[in-house]
């Protein structure tokens, strides 16, 4: 999987354009959306969770305005997942330089 391109509000992974927040979990990208929108909480999450990824990159949004709940940072901790949190164009960076080499999980915030 492969992220082609990102500018605020729209998203390029391999040739299609999405323009809501997503999750990539292998091979799929998810819709996503959370119970309050710029604070990310672990049942906002469930995707990753089944996953059970490595590495979990979070990108915050344009602004980097999305909070992630200390509880999430806790469940990963627990769980022995990575948790790299950026603002949503430095997050596609690191997601394409790691996807390929370790079981990489990904949510970017396309706004704000």
């Amino acid at each position: 999987m492969r992220i082609n391109s990102y500018k605020f509000g729209e998203i390029d992974i391999n040739g299609k354009i999405y323009r809501n927040d997503i999750l990539i979990t292998g091979s799929t990208v998810h819709s996503w959306w959370r119970k309050q929108g710029h604070f990310l909480q672990p049942p906002d999450l469930e995707a990753i969770w089944e996953y059970s990824p490595e590495l979990l990159i979070i990108g915050t949004g344009n602004s980097g305005v999305m909070e992630v709940s200390n509880e999430v940072k806790a469940l990963c901790s627990q769980k022995g997942v990575r948790l790299k949190t950026v603002k949503t164009s430095e997050a596609v960076k690191e997601f394409n330089a790691s996807s390929d080499k370790k079981n990489t999980a990904c949510g970017l915030h396309l706004t704000c």
